[in-house]
């Protein structure tokens, strides 16, 4: 909502904030429009109901103040009556005939806001009028909910003397009740319970009142609530229980309260914790725990990873928690699912003063856990000298090796902490030991350029030329992270080989191009025994170290290797240059030392790419402007799909994208060139949402009525993608009225059908604004079908409000029926003049929603709906919804259905509903259609009765009718044995024996028709040939 200063506001609105009749008066007969509407939306009867000066209200609606107007936010002056407690005010509304049900954009009533700001005699007024008290906004919520958050108990006891439904429950399935138990609103909680409200009821989450005063520490609530029979062990989603929740947050009270009435201790969340567990981890958890632990609760119970509370206290350094617990009994060296204990826990978080006090309960410091690695790894690689030194106090073992060879040596030297290696190695630690990737501790000090490490592990005498596995020495990793090269050049100072390639063939020197450190590249370039940067090294991917220095964007590293490299231009295995490269990665720098020694744009093979369309991209403009500095010839070169590097700067880049296009027309790119899919940039920048770039391309001239191949404009991909400014920039441009509302796709669909299809109500809206027009144009599936089909019920309710009840069709209401949506339907009740009305196939909504619609099928039947409607094919709504096998419908049908002539109906095929029903097998519908009488003898267009149309086919249903015909004769003859019967007598007419007439009835079915006639054809297209059986 903007704030508006009200010096800048008209007259008129001025002289209602100051109270001013007379003003108001002498305004008004100088025919200022009372409607006004500021860019809110916000008219001044909205003021004046904010106000709450009812004589100025009801003046202002005795000289026509539109009582109902609605803001940008859709409230109304009763909303804001209510909102400020107005209640005089609010009366005048009510007189004036204020629609108390009207709905802001979060669906929320007058009755909804009354109840949020306590207005007790503005919701008491609404009452009197309106009964709907259970009316749900956008969250779900009732007017009840939100008194009962903000505790107003007396409008609360209003609300449910007025039939306010205890039971109503938000979008999170939470009621009342989980509401005020939760603010610890006692008196509402009370007058909740008192009459009736479910003390046990759930949310989504499972969680119950209970847990909510639980998770708020609202201990006279959890009173309430035990003592109205709370279940004080109900769980929620995760398996907590209020004890659970109450240890969580620390509630020392709420904690003693479900103990005490006989909270169960050690019960278990999914996750297999106990409340002990919470407790111990918890930030306020040390009273909870300590109660439980006095309560005899476990305290060396397994979660199911494996950890114990004792566990729990080692992640956060719980040590009071710690020490409580070992005293209490707890067993110090339970490992958890990947082995490691309490100590290896403390070891890895580095609490020094926990890891003594585990010590000396017994730890062991030699146990292996996650990775085989020992309390003493996990201090080393995290770099805790003080643990290491309390480890090594107990004679951990220094040479012990994890799951990959690892020392802790190795880990300490990886961390770089020269005073943990120091007092690993001054301890007896190997330092030659190699791991499973053939390295020694050197590489890894290396590898993190810790010189310190690196020079004390080297003064030692570990190897410097060892290869690891990836064909590496420690010089390879130093050169890559070295910045000053003090590493590199003491390596190299101690004759450290400077030749060997890594197994991907790349040397020390494309490692120093990749790691950029200026320091180290000059050292080895100054060496003797380094080759010169124009050397490869790798020749299947033809990456010279120039490629790597490009990509990464070091500047010193580029200039340096581009003064010694024989050709700047060279390409990789893919086409790419460095100035590709450092083009696509925005490194303008690179770019200006790599033109500097001759390099130039070059197409990429296959793409065609440059290095202009790759800045160009990815919204690198400064990398443009150096690059059009020189090439300025190259400004609209194309790609292998035609595009320009102006279409991809509005197309592909976020940031960057606005100043890009702006150096490209500055230089002179054309906007109206199109891609092999007939786009212009303006396309692009439409679909994109860059409102920048729009106006930037509409001042360079681009026509926003330009076609691409599916003849969609710019105003078309605005709408659909919701991008609403860039739509009104468009629509700004206009040179006739509703020249952009009348474009038409090869769909002859206009942007508002994209709009409204899409969802987008903004949109909608604008390009309603636009529309002076009272019906839409374009394709017969109108912007409101669009709209309707998807279920956008906001941009339904914009276009009913603008075009009116004329804009809608029968069709409107079928299609909320088959979409299944009630809340479409209720708003399109308010326009659909006859919901009876038959489309082309003669159908009515109520036949669409007897598909398996419930809701809608309900909702329908409260109108007045015409059940003997039939479709051109003789179907009522009954035989619908038995064809489409959607028995509760059929049987919410039956409730209604009386007269034998709809439950005898027989379709075009001569089919009645129990003969659908029966053959699709609607037990419950067949027995109720039974009972209402419907008849057995009725005979289809295929001479079936009912029971005959359970025949899967046509030979069945002979051997059926044979049978039956038999049975028959059996009762009627009364002791005749049925295998004495001579079955010549049956004649079977002129067939043959074993033939049988397989003409089937000519049905003739467009391809646009619905299942139900196929399968009423093909379930019923072979007629029996039976003379005698009827």
């Amino acid at each position: 909502m903007v704030i508006l200063n009200l010096s800048q506001e008209p007259p008129l609105v001025q002289a209602i904030f100051k109270g001013n009749l007379n003003e108001i008066e002498n305004l008004l007969k100088e025919n200022v429009d009372i409607n006004y509407q500021d860019d809110e939306k916000r008219s001044p009867l909205h003021a004046s109901a904010y106000k709450g000066n009812a004589s100025i209200t009801e003046f202002l609606l005795q000289k026509g103040a539109r009582v109902n107007i609605k803001d940008s936010k859709w409230l109304t002056p009763l909303h804001r009556a209510c909102r400020s407690g107005n209640e005089d005010t609010v009366e005048v509304l009510l007189k004036y005939n204020a629609d108390t049900n009207a709905r802001d954009k979060n669906w929320q009533t007058p009755l909804h806001i009354a109840s949020c700001n306590n207005g007790y005699k503005c919701a008491k007024a609404l009452l009197a009028v309106s009964p709907t008290v259970n009316v749900s906004d956008r969250s779900g919520c009732t007017a009840l909910h939100h008194a009962c958050f903000n505790g107003h108990s007396d409008l609360v006891e209003l609300l449910i003397q007025h039939g306010a439904s205890l039971n109503a429950f938000d979008k999170r399935d939470r009621q009342a009740l989980h509401w005020a138990s939760y603010m610890g609103h006692t008196a509402v909680v009370k007058i909740l319970l008192q009459f009736g409200a479910e003390v046990n009821i759930r949310d989504k989450d499972l969680y119950s009142p209970l847990h909510a005063a639980a998770a708020s520490g609202q201990v006279c609530v959890a009173q309430q609530l035990l003592k109205a029979g709370a279940d004080r062990n109900a769980k929620n989603s995760f398996g907590n229980t209020p004890l659970h929740t109450a240890c969580l947050n620390g509630h020392e009270l709420v904690c003693q309260e479900l103990v005490a009435s006989g909270a169960l201790i050690n019960a278990l969340n999914v996750a297999g914790q106990t409340p002990v567990h919470i407790a111990a981890t918890a930030t306020n958890g040390e009273l909870c725990l300590s109660h439980l632990i006095d309560r005899q609760a476990n305290i060396n119970l397994q979660a199911k990873d494996g950890r114990t509370p004792l566990h729990m206290t080692a992640i956060h350094g719980r040590f009071t928690r710690a020490q409580m617990l070992l005293d209490r009994g707890a067993l110090v060296d339970i490992g958890d699912k990947e082995g490691c204990t309490a100590l290896h826990i403390a070891a890895a978080h580095g609490h020094e003063l926990l890891i003594g006090v585990l010590l000396k309960f017994g730890a062991d410091p030699s146990r292996k856990g996650r990775c085989g690695m020992t309390p003493m790894h996990l201090a080393a690689l995290s770099g805790y000298v003080e643990c290491c030194r309390k480890l090594l106090q107990v004679r951990g073992e220094l040479d012990a090796q994890d799951d990959y060879g690892r020392t802790c040596l190795h880990l300490s030297a990886y961390k770089g902490n020269a005073e943990c290696v120091d007092l690993l190695i001054s301890s007896g630690a190997d330092f030659n030991v190699i791991d499973s990737f053939g390295r020694i501790p050197l590489h890894y000090a290396a590898s993190q350029a810790h010189y310190q490490c690196v020079y004390t592990l080297v003064s030692v005498g570990s190897s410097i030329s060892l290869i690891d596995s990836a064909g590496a020495t420690a010089l390879h990793y130093a050169a890559a992270a070295d910045m000053d090269g003090k590493c590199v050049e003491y390596l190299l100072r101690r004759k450290a080989n400077t030749s060997t390639l890594d197994k991907q063939g790349y040397s020390v020197l494309h490692y120093a191009a990749a790691g950029g450190h200026d320091g180290a590249l000059h050292v080895l370039l100054n060496d003797s025994s380094v080759s010169n940067g124009s050397g490869y090294g790798n020749e299947p991917l033809s990456i010279s170290p120039l490629h790597l220095a490009a990509y990464k964007g070091h500047r010193k590293t580029v200039t340096t290797l581009a003064a010694i490299s024989s050709d700047v231009n060279v390409t990789d295995s893919s086409g790419r240059t460095p100035l590709d490269l450092s083009a696509q990665f925005g490194h303008v720098e690179c770019i200006n030392a790599l033109m500097e020694y001759g390099a130039h744009p070059v197409a990429q093979p296959g793409t065609l790419r440059t290095a202009i369309h790759r800045a160009a991209a990815n919204g690198h403009f400064a990398c443009l402007q150096q690059l059009l500095d020189r090439h300025m010839e190259l400004v609209d070169v194309r790609d292998s799909q035609n595009r320009t590097p102006l279409m991809l700067a509005v197309q592909h880049a976020s940031e960057g994208r606005k100043q890009s296009t702006d150096v490209l027309l500055g230089y002179g790119s054309v906007v109206d060139l199109f891609d092999n899919h007939g786009r212009t940039a303006l396309h692009y920048a439409s679909c994109r949402g860059s409102e920048d770039c729009v106006t930037s391309l509409l001042d360079a001239k681009a026509s926003p009525y330009q076609k691409d191949h599916l003849g969609k404009t710019p105003f078309h991909l605005a709408a659909a993608a919701g991008n609403v400014n860039v739509l009104k920039q468009l629509l700004s441009q206009d040179k006739e009225p509703l020249s952009g509302l009348k474009l038409l796709d090869n769909e002859h669909y206009t942007p508002l059908h994209w709009a409204a299809y899409k969802g987008h109500e903004n949109c909608v809206e604008a390009l309603l604004e636009h529309d002076p027009s009272s019906t839409p144009v374009g394709n017969q599936f109108t912007p409101l079908h669009c709209a309707v089909s998807q279920g956008n019920e906001l941009c339904a309710a914009a276009l009913l409000e603008h075009y009116g009840p004329a804009a809608v069709q029968a069709k409107d209401g079928r299609v909320a029926s088959a979409c299944g949506s009630t809340d479409m339907l209720l708003l399109l009740l308010n326009y659909v003049p006859d919901l009876n009305a038959q489309d082309a196939r003669q159908r009515t909504p109520i036949m669409l929603a007897a598909k398996g619609h419930a809701c809608v099928l309900e909702l329908l039947l409260t109108q007045c709906v015409d059940l003997s409607k039939r479709d051109r094919n003789g179907n009522t709504a009954l035989h619908h919804a038995c064809l489409a096998s959607a028995e509760s419908a059929a049987l919410m049908l039956l409730e209604r259905i009386n007269e034998s002539e709809l439950i005898d109906a027989a379709n075009s095929n001569l089919r009645t509903p129990l003969h659908i029903a029966a053959r699709n097998g609607l037990v419950a519908v067949t027995q109720t259609l039974l009972e209402k009488g419907a008849s057995v003898t009725v005979i289809d267009v295929n001479g079936y009765n009912p029971a005959l149309s359970c025949a899967p086919n046509a030979r069945v249903a002979d051997c059926l009718s044979m049978i039956i015909h038999i049975m028959i004769d059996a009762v009627r003859t009364n002791g005749r044995r049925s295998g004495s019967f001579n079955l010549s007598s049956l004649s079977l007419g002129s067939r043959k024996t074993q033939e049988y007439n397989t003409e089937r009835t000519a049905q003739i079915v467009s391809p646009g028709e619905e299942d139900e006639d196929n399968e009423d054809r093909e379930s019923y297209s072979i007629r029996s040939s039976d003379s005698e059986f009827y």
